[in-house]
């Protein structure tokens, strides 16, 4: 039997089991609602919604979570970048991972790039 995307993650995960914190809804619910109940983290990874404008969100609503020298990692840089009808697929993680790079560049200290972008909260 294959085993399901969740399921994956649980078992990749199980070895830190006392240091991660799983929560399954929309992304950008759950951020509201650790936002809201003022919770900061060391590291968040993001890698979901593969939209722009979701990926934009994500990060937007998790820096505030994050604790001073935290790292933020963002999954899939390259993913999806190819033409669509001739034209550039703007639609994809990585305009909107630039955006949050050019936007929030005097607040964290870029640490890794490649298929990831590693960043640490200054």
């Amino acid at each position: 039997m294959i085993p399901t995307l969740y399921e994956t993650f649980c078992h990749n995960t199980s070895y830190f089991e006392d240091k991660v914190i799983i929560k399954r809804n929309k992304s950008q619910d759950v951020l509201k609602e650790l936002n809201d109940k003022k919770e900061y983290y060391d590291f968040i990874y993001i890698d979901g919604d593969h939209h722009a404008a979701a990926v934009l969100e994500d990060a937007v609503l998790a820096f505030p979570l994050l604790k001073h020298n935290g790292i933020l990692i963002f999954d899939d840089y390259h993913w999806g970048a190819h033409m669509v009808d001739g034209k550039l697929n703007l639609d994809v993680p990585r305009p909107a991972i630039d955006a949050f790079l050019s936007i929030y560049a005097n607040k964290i200290e870029v640490i890794g790039t490649g298929g990831q972008i590693m960043l640490r909260k200054l």
